[in-house]
């Protein structure tokens, strides 16, 4: 169902950070390492948390780290269609969480 809201409201016009689930005895910071390297090709050093997101009407919490990149290369990984570094008084916070945004309020409508 997720999906299909998405691509109506136009999933693929947002930008978002990398995220996803944790494996099995991952942490939450080897989980950022692995999902920035997996679909932004990038090895990033963690450097602190910067932001925890609560999304209760689809039961997650998303945990945000400030990192910085151990090499001056990233790419698109197989989910991503670009890239970008921002600096950190530029990024562009609404274009990132805006869907979760449109998510809430069509899920609630449905």
């Amino acid at each position: 169902m997720a999906i299909q809201i998405f691509e109506l409201i136009g999933w693929h016009q947002h930008r978002t950070l990398p995220t996803g689930y944790l494996e099995i005895r991952e942490s939450a910071i080897e989980g950022a390492i692995r999902e920035t390297w997996e679909e932004a090709g990038a090895e990033v050093e963690v450097i602190s948390p910067f932001a925890q997101m609560d999304i209760p009407f689809i039961g997650q919490t998303y945990v945000i780290f400030l990192a910085k990149l151990k090499k001056p290369q990233f790419s698109p990984g197989p989910e991503s269609s670009e890239c970008c570094l921002f600096e950190l008084d530029n990024i562009p916070f609404f274009g990132i969480f805006s869907h979760f945004c449109y998510f809430e309020f069509v899920y609630r409508r449905c």
